[in-house]
């Protein structure tokens, strides 16, 4: 489990960076990275939680779904969690194409996390938001060319 787990993050890490030029995460301070994407500490780190769910809660999850089988009135209420969750994929989608959009013709890749800790900065003591989190006051493309001068004097120290 924890190799499938890596092996997706790794997967998925390479592909937003090389077509969305996003970096979703980054492991580059991490020893034995590779590429930033994927390192040693979070692979055992998956074996941990691999093993925690494989040992503590598999075999609940299958009793619960068998019991959702038998009780399809719960069912709406798992069909409402994959319903408000499709709506934040199908928003946090339209924003990574957004921000795609803007790394090409900046020609830079985004950090994911930094941008997030921009966006959390700006909005001036609000409490970050679970869903929607992107969601501001401000215009995307406005927050993302002060995010862009920001990396710019970054790397001109």
């Amino acid at each position: 489990m924890a190799a499938a787990i890596t092996a997706l993050e790794f997967i998925v890490g390479s592909l937003t960076i090389k077509y969305a030029h996003i970096r979703l995460w980054d492991y580059t301070e991490c020893f034995g990275n590779i590429k930033g994407i994927i390192c040693p500490l979070y692979s055992f780190f998956w074996i941990i939680l691999s093993a925690l769910y494989y040992f503590f809660i598999h075999s609940h999850i299958i009793y619960a779904f068998e019991w959702l089988s038998r009780n399809l009135a719960f069912s709406f209420g798992v069909g409402f969690f994959y319903g408000i969750f499709v709506i934040d994929l199908c928003y946090s989608a339209q924003i990574i194409v957004k921000i795609r959009k803007y790394a090409d013709e900046k020609q830079i890749i985004i950090r994911l996390e930094r941008l997030r800790e921009e966006i959390n900065y700006n909005l001036d003591k609000h409490k970050p938001r679970f869903l929607l989190s992107f969601k501001t006051e401000l215009p995307l493309n406005e927050l993302l060319e002060k995010y862009a001068e920001k990396l710019k004097s970054e790397l001109k120290h």
